[in-house]
């Protein structure tokens, strides 16, 4: 059994035209504007991830968090990871409960 023949509608070979628009070579050349911007965001990125990184070796250290010998250079899921130390705190039922709604949100 063989690939089915293409079928292509109206609508695929208009998207597929459109699609062409955004060729690499079509595009304008970046400004000095467009590198700033990318450079703001790089830079901001870098200290989202510092920050993260700071968090979790923070809590780490101090036994929050506990991470195997083979996957220390993987920073985890720290929202998913703090839900599941709820449990070791001295809290009652309801503010576990309210606590891992308000994790979920962020």
């Amino acid at each position: 059994m063989g690939l089915p023949k293409e079928f292509r509608t109206e609508q695929i070979l208009a998207l597929g035209n459109e699609l062409k628009n955004f060729e690499v070579e079509l595009l304008e050349n970046l400004t000095n504007e467009d590198f700033r911007i990318l450079g703001m965001y790089i830079q901001t990125d870098n200290f989202i991830d510092l920050n993260i990184r700071r968090c979790f070796n923070i809590l780490k250290e101090k036994g929050i968090l506990i991470t195997s010998q083979k996957k220390l250079h993987i920073i985890p899921n720290l929202v998913n990871k703090i839900i599941s130390c709820l449990s070791e705190l001295n809290l009652s039922h309801e503010q576990k409960k309210k606590q891992k709604r308000n994790l979920k949100k962020s």
